[in-house]
């Protein structure tokens, strides 16, 4: 195995186990709504539905958050094509699409160029997953990855490069 596989491997298997470890930590504590005592419903300090709105909306994960996820997301996608696991493929694809929207959602700043980067972009690596060609997927994966890393250079965040499957997260 080469060098670069066995960190990506290692990196991937720490991953696993350190989201695990959240899952049954969160599972230990699992939130239960208490009728008179929730910060949300204490309308002394949030009155109207616009601030509780706006509390949540403040407290939203941030681009950053997203990002990585989509990240992880691409990493698999690209692994999946290259085995040639077209569904597998198709379902980090919509999953990957589904972030984006969540982000476009929560910083309508970026909506715009999110829904040129799908157009443009994603549906491109679709149009060869739907149509099983390997070849055209990674050729396609490549030009997604360059606009990744144009996205974070119009943002002004140069040192954001997309390498995918150079690590856990694409970010070189």
């Amino acid at each position: 195995m080469a060098t670069g596989t066995r960190g990506f491997v290692a990196g991937f298997a720490l991953a696993t186990v350190l989201c695990g470890s959240a899952l049954v930590f969160s599972a230990m504590r699992s939130y239960t709504p208490q009728p008179d005592g929730d910060w949300i419903r204490d309308t002394t300090q949030y009155p109207t539905s616009t601030d509780q709105i706006n509390v949540l909306g403040d407290i939203a994960p941030g681009g950053g958050v997203v990002m990585q996820e989509i990240g992880v997301r691409l990493n698999a996608l690209q692994a999946a094509g290259k085995k040639q696991n077209w569904g597998f493929a198709t379902y980090e694809s919509e999953e990957m699409e589904e972030a984006f929207d969540r982000l476009a959602l929560t910083r309508p700043e970026l909506a715009s160029m999110i829904g040129t980067f799908i157009t443009t972009k994603l549906d491109a690596v679709n149009a060869r997953i739907a149509v099983h060609d390997k070849p055209g997927f990674l050729a396609a994966m490549t030009d997604m990855a360059n606009g990744c890393t144009s996205c974070h250079q119009a943002w002004g965040n140069d040192f954001l490069v997309v390498k995918i499957g150079k690590s856990i997260l694409p970010i070189q």
